[in-house]
């Protein structure tokens, strides 16, 4: 029973904590594929989906970021260009 609880049980959340351990280290979420036959599996499946989507939304965050600092110097260097002109 004890070897029946740990297959099915306790290696799969080993696995599953090892990489949220790696996680936090790397930025990495991955997992190695668990048999489809628990709560555990639809827990990690739900787990790499969410960090997938998280991950998605942080690349387009950053793009936007990107976008919105060369738009703000863009401003900045018209304001000065400006500034210049009415000075003259």
């Amino acid at each position: 029973m004890w070897l029946l609880l740990r297959q099915i049980v306790l290696k799969p959340l080993e696995r599953l904590q090892g990489a949220i351990l790696q996680l936090r280290e790397t930025n990495s979420f991955e997992v190695e594929p668990i048999v489809p036959a628990a709560e555990i599996f639809v827990l990690t499946t739900t787990f790499a989906e969410v960090f997938a989507q998280r991950m998605r939304i942080e690349l387009a965050l950053r793009a936007s970021e990107e976008r919105e600092r060369h738009r703000a110097k863009e401003l900045t260097e018209a304001l000065a260009q400006l500034e210049e002109r009415g000075c003259e």
